[in-house]
């Protein structure tokens, strides 16, 4: 029955014996191999009703009280109606508790494991106690929400991933489309990754499907493509103070196009770089001139690396990064984001801004849901933004960016935006960096003693001496342990940190040498 277990954070839910369990949140769980199983039938000699086989669950707490839980599952009998519970040993500094409804009956069996005081141990154990649920309903099934939520903050991005795969939640439509975007934006933050790769087309096949808008009937003199598109925007920003580009959260690709805009804009004067990821101006101030490196505490999509690289480039160029995200509660978020981004172009008559946002933000018509960030800015600077979607079309075109005017799109299409921009740039660092010298490195994974699968996250070295793992990696490429990997990074020091899916393997830099 063990086997079923499923630990989110610190609750335990077995969907097979529909009990879930809540401890407390220093408790690390271990597999039932790893019982010291002479010393607990030692101990359980003194209870005949607990058997080695009905053990559901083994942990241990990490911090004060300090100790070793054994939850016990057997079916209900009336034998021990007698006794009185909690059984107290001194002599083996152990507690014995039980619950139980008309079919089953559970123990919790703490053994303390430092000079705390019984009574702190008694105390987690009653806790504990009364959180057991024997039944699984609405009230306490597991959902991906709480999953992801649980596994947002793990940066061992194929951990994070098989806790969403394997949690056991009841399949609904609903539940079914939060695991698929969960998972797909947790592996957009990888490359070399076959899972992303088919979520992502799955997605897309969707889209194709179901876009109204047929891309064959536009008149293909009237749209532009890669180089040509960049011009046109560059042109047209000229007119307005405020460029924005929106995106899809799971599609690196998205940032790489606001990547290449940077220096076309900078060249018209733009200055301000508005970030909706970015969590607040605190953390926009600390990516200085002197440390222009994002990390993981700026906001949770920037751990992406190439979101990373937007804001390290951003800084290069000059561009002061600013966060716009509203936390007001008591303010409509569209509303307090355009307040934000208001107040710039109020305290600098100079300021001209890109900026970069989530999906809908940039819509400058009001929707079912009411009116977007875009149109209020409007309505409380009198500024036209110049707005790109590269969100709303999917097509597999052969060039990398094709940039569409709405005028050229078939009649009977509500005006949202300024251009449509079909984006197929691949994502790779020399569309990033292409003015930078590469050289290829060869990383040997089979020198090390490692699980099959891995994480490789390769750091600037610069940004890791300060940052250490609160530093963003320059890539994170997911590969095999038999794998040679040759990767083409730009000329620089490097450190390597090679994790399975439990956890750290290995470390190691990566210098201007050709292996490690």
């Amino acid at each position: 029955m063990a086997k079923y277990n499923y630990v989110n954070k610190s609750r335990l839910i077995n969907t097979k014996a529909k009990i879930t369990v809540q401890y407390f949140g220093d408790t690390h769980f271990g597999s039932l191999e790893q019982i010291d199983k002479t010393s607990l039938r030692s101990l359980l000699k003194k209870y005949p009703f607990l058997r080695m086989k009905d053990i559901l669950a083994f942990s241990e707490t990490t911090i004060a009280p300090r100790y070793t839980a054994y939850l016990f599952l057997n079916e209900y009998g009336k034998d021990i109606d007698t006794l009185e519970f909690p059984i107290k040993d001194t002599l083996a500094k152990s507690v014995l508790f039980q619950t139980a409804n008309n079919q089953k009956r559970a123990y919790l069996l703490l053994i303390r494991q430092d000079s705390i005081t019984m009574k702190s141990v008694i105390n987690d154990g009653e806790e504990i106690l009364k959180s057991i649920r024997f039944k699984i309903d609405s009230s306490n099934a597991l959902t991906y929400s709480s999953v992801f939520e649980n596994v947002r903050d793990d940066i061992n991005y194929l951990r994070a991933s098989k806790k969403l795969i394997n949690a056991p939640v009841e399949d609904s439509l609903g539940q079914d489309w939060m695991q698929y975007q969960f998972l797909t934006t947790i592996n957009s933050f990888v490359q070399n990754n076959i899972m992303y790769d088919s979520l992502i087309n799955v997605f897309e096949q969707k889209r194709i499907r179901k876009q109204k808008i047929n891309i064959a009937s536009i008149d293909t003199s009237k749209i532009y493509h890669d180089t040509a598109a960049f011009s046109k925007i560059s042109q047209e920003s000229k007119s307005t103070n405020v460029v924005m580009v929106n995106e899809n959260h799971w599609y690196p690709k998205h940032r790489i196009f606001t990547i290449q805009l940077l220096k076309k804009l900078k060249k018209n004067g733009f200055n301000y770089l508005a970030l909706e990821a970015l969590s607040s101006s605190f953390q926009a101030s600390k990516i200085t001139e002197e440390r222009p490196y994002p990390t993981l505490s700026a906001g949770y999509y920037i751990q992406e690396p190439y979101f990373a690289h937007l804001i390290r480039i951003a800084k290069e160029l000059g561009y002061k990064i600013i966060a716009y995200e509203s936390s007001d509660m008591a303010v409509d978020r569209e509303l307090g984001q355009a307040k934000k981004l208001a107040a710039i172009i109020e305290n600098d008559p100079k300021a001209k801004i890109l900026v970069h946002a989530g999906i809908d933000h940039i819509l400058e018509k009001p929707t079912k849901n009411g009116r977007r960030m875009a149109v209020y800015l409007k309505e409380i600077t009198g500024i036209n933004p110049l707005t790109i979607n590269q969100v709303e079309i999917i097509d597999k075109t052969t060039n990398g960016l094709t940039l569409i005017p709405f005028d050229e799109l078939p009649p009977g299409q509500e005006k949202i935006n300024d251009y449509y921009a079909i984006n197929n740039i691949p994502t790779n660092l020399k569309n990033t960096y292409p003015e930078k010298e590469f050289k290829n490195y060869k990383l040997n994974l089979r020198n090390f003693n490692l699980e099959t699968t891995l994480l490789a996250k390769i750091y600037n070295k610069e940004e890791f001496d300060i940052y250490k793992k609160n530093a963003v990696p320059v890539l994170n490429l997911k590969t095999k342990n038999s794998d040679d990997l040759e990767i083409a990074l730009p000329v620089n020091d490097y450190v390597l940190i090679v994790l399975g899916e439990q956890g750290e393997t290995s470390k190691g830099e990566i210098s201007l040498k050709e292996e490690i």
